[in-house]
Parts: C-alpha cells; structure tokens; sequence
C-alpha cells in the first residue's frame, strides 16, 4: 500500500488516502522504478487533484476542473492516459483563460501535439506566433511541435 497525503491546509477530508501500489505500478512507469519510500517525500497533492488524477488513470472519463493543474502534477507519474484525457479536455472546452503562451509552453513541455493545430487557429499572424515562440524553450520542442509550426509559417507565407 503507498499513502498519498492531502497536504491542502484546513481540508475537512481524510488527511491519506491508500492506494495499492500496483494500481499505480499498471499505469506508471515511474512507480516501478523508484521505492516506496520515495513516494512519501514526493507525492503531496491537493486531495482534489490527487482524486481526479487517480480516476483519470484508471480509466474513468470526468470532467476535470483545471486540465492544466492535472498537466503539471501528472509529471511525476509519466501517465499517457493522464495526458491524452487533460489535452482533450482543452480542446473541447476552447476556453483559454491563461495568455495564448502559456498553453504553447503547456503543449510543448507535455508533447500535446493534438492540442497544437487547435492552439494555431487562434494565432492570426506568423509574426504572433514567432512572438511566442520567441520565449519558448526550441531545443525542448519535439519534432513533430517543430514542425507543426513550420508547417503553420509555410501556410501563412502562401496566403
């Protein structure tokens, strides 16, 4: 059994929740490497979040609150399923509360290559795009990012 401890302050719910480990081990590469002593260190989550990523790993299709949050705590776990189920929930939601960056930077740093053509259609201009990418890590994009976006820069130059 690892427990997963809530460590969002005055939450009224149950301070652990137990989970068998290979549960988790089914679904991540990373719970099969490390020991469990490692997990208690360093899996601290929201009770929320740690119930939705939980759910969404085990193959239950929910509505998550904030697809991004979940982006960035599933790191730890190395989860595909996690990742495929938060960048179809941006999609269908098109509600982009964040600036346009931010979720270039969330697409590129989790390999979100479905979310990208969706996030191209509200770029207007290749100069806007070349603006945003300008603060992105290059060297950290996948190919397949890359060449999206070039294939974007192409498209606009033929207009």
């Amino acid at each position: 059994m690892i427990i997963l401890e809530d460590n969002s302050w005055g939450s009224e719910r149950s301070p652990h929740l137990y989970i068998h480990k290979q549960l988790l081990e089914f679904h991540s590469s990373y719970i099969k490497e490390e020991n469990q002593a490692a997990h208690h260190s360093s899996l601290l989550y929201h009770h929320e979040v740690l119930l939705e990523l939980l759910q969404i790993m085990n193959g239950v299709n929910i509505t998550v609150r904030e697809p991004s949050y979940i982006l960035i705590s599933v790191c730890e776990f190395n989860t595909m399923n996690v990742k495929r189920h938060c960048e179809r929930q941006l999609i269908e939601r098109k509600i982009w509360l964040q600036p346009l960056g931010y979720y270039f930077d969330r697409a590129s740093a989790h390999n979100l290559n479905h979310l990208l053509p969706h996030l191209l259609k509200y770029v207007k201009s290749g100069k806007r795009l070349a603006a945003i990418l300008k603060y992105m890590d290059i060297e950290k994009m996948s190919t397949e990012f890359m060449k999206q976006c070039t294939r974007y820069f192409i498209d606009i130059s033929n207009n």
